[in-house]
C-alpha cells in the first residue's frame, strides 16, 4: 500500500541505499517492481518478479479430511456452499439472501463475516482454512490469499479490494489481471459503480 511518491527525500535516500546493497531483490507485484525500478538504484538483473509463495505451495491436508472437519463444525455438505471472508452491505444485504434462497449454506471465514449460517474463525488451522475455501461452490473474498486459494482450487469467486487506489494497482488487482480474471475484481471504494457488472458476473 506504500505510495512512494509521498516519501520525503531522506526516506527515499535511505531506501535506495539499503536496496543497493542487495544482490537480488524479489518483488511480488508490478507496483513494487515499478517503484524500485524507477529509482534507478539497482541493476535490472538484480530485480525479479516472483510469485507469491502460496501459489507454489501444496496444502498438506487433504480435502476429504477438511470436509470431515467442516461436517463436525455443522457444515451441511449436501448443500452448495458459499464462502465469505468479510462483511460488506452489498454482500450481507444483496448477495447472501439471493444465495440462501437458492439453497446455499453460507460459511464465514473471518470474525468480521456477518449474516452467515456458520462462522469458522478459530475452528480451522491455516492449512485447513486454505483447503476449506476449495470446498466452496462460490466465494466472496477481500483477501489476496483467499483469491489465490480459490484460483488454485478452481472455485469461482469475486475479489473485493479494500485498497484499490487511483495511484497504483494493488496486489489483488495485479493478481487477477495476470490470471485474466479482472471480471472477478470489485474495488470496494467504487462498489456502486462496479455493482452491476459484478452482479452480471455472478
Amino acid at each position: 500500500k506504500l505510495e512512494y511518491k509521498v516519501l520525503d527525500d531522506a526516506q527515499l535516500s535511505f531506501m535506495k541505499e539499503v536496496l543497493s546493497d542487495f544482490d537480488l531483490i524479489g518483488v511480488r507485484d508490478r507496483h513494487t517492481f515499478d517503484m524500485i525500478n524507477g529509482w534507478n538504484v539497482v541493476a535490472s538483473d538484480k530485480l525479479e518478479r516472483v510469485p507469491d509463495p502460496t501459489l507454489l505451495t501444496d496444502v498438506p491436508v487433504s480435502k476429504d479430511i477438511v470436509r470431515g472437519h467442516l461436517a463436525r463444525c455443522g457444515v451441511d455438505l449436501s448443500k452448495p456452499l458459499l464462502g465469505v471472508t468479510f462483511s460488506l452491505p452489498v454482500i450481507d444485504d444483496r448477495l447472501i439472501p439471493i444465495y440462501r434462497k437458492l439453497g446455499y449454506q453460507v460459511i464465514g471465514f473471518s470474525s468480521s463475516a456477518r449474516n452467515v449460517d456458520i462462522n469458522l474463525p478459530g475452528r480451522l488451522d491455516p492449512f485447513q482454512w486454505a483447503q476449506a475455501l476449495g470446498c466452496m461452490k462460490l466465494c466472496f473474498t477481500n483477501l489476496f490469499h483467499g483469491s489465490i486459494f480459490c484460483i488454485k482450487s478452481g472455485v469461482p469467486f469475486l475479489g473485493f479490494d479494500y485498497f484499490n487506489s487511483s495511484e497504483y494497482d494493488t496486489k489483488m488487482h495485479c493478481l487477477l489481471e495476470e490470471f485474466d480474471l479482472l471480471k472477478c475484481y470489485v474495488p470496494v471504494k467504487n462498489v456502486d459503480v462496479y455493482w452491476n457488472p459484478a452482479y452480471e458476473n455472478i
